[in-house]
């Protein structure tokens, strides 16, 4: 828990990070728009977080700093470190049970970031 100032007093906070499947961090997902929702979001969230396999968290390592989609995620984490926070996914994911909250889509573009910025402001309120 985290303490916040608000309004001369004193609120708690539940500390939460975002957590971005790798996936949507790949073509056609736009780096531009990629890199500002992970900045906004690093305002609302206590770390940001790409989720990946461990077999290829390199290469996306490699590809996220080439494209300048880096700057704002903290660490790359594998499937099995899962932990309870919000999730970015890619929205054809077959059926499966999630026991924390998500956002689906299929793509950050221009057409979509300020939405999901509006997004991550609104679920970091609540």
């Amino acid at each position: 828990m985290s303490l916040k100032w608000h309004k001369s007093k004193l609120c708690v906070k539940k500390s939460m990070n975002l957590v971005i499947q790798a996936a949507l961090s790949e073509p056609p997902t736009e780096s531009l728009p990629f890199r500002d929702v992970t900045y906004e979001a690093k305002k609302f969230f206590d770390f940001v977080l790409l989720e990946a396999e461990e077999d290829v968290k390199d290469a996306y390592w490699r590809f996220l700093l080439r494209q300048g989609m880096f700057d704002f995620i903290d660490d790359i984490i594998g499937s099995e470190e899962i932990e309870d926070d919000l999730r970015m996914i890619y929205k054809d994911i077959p059926n499966i049970v999630f026991n924390y909250p998500i956002i689906n889509i299929k793509v950050i573009s221009i057409s979509n970031y300020m939405q999901l910025c509006d997004v991550l402001n609104n679920i970091s309120e609540n």
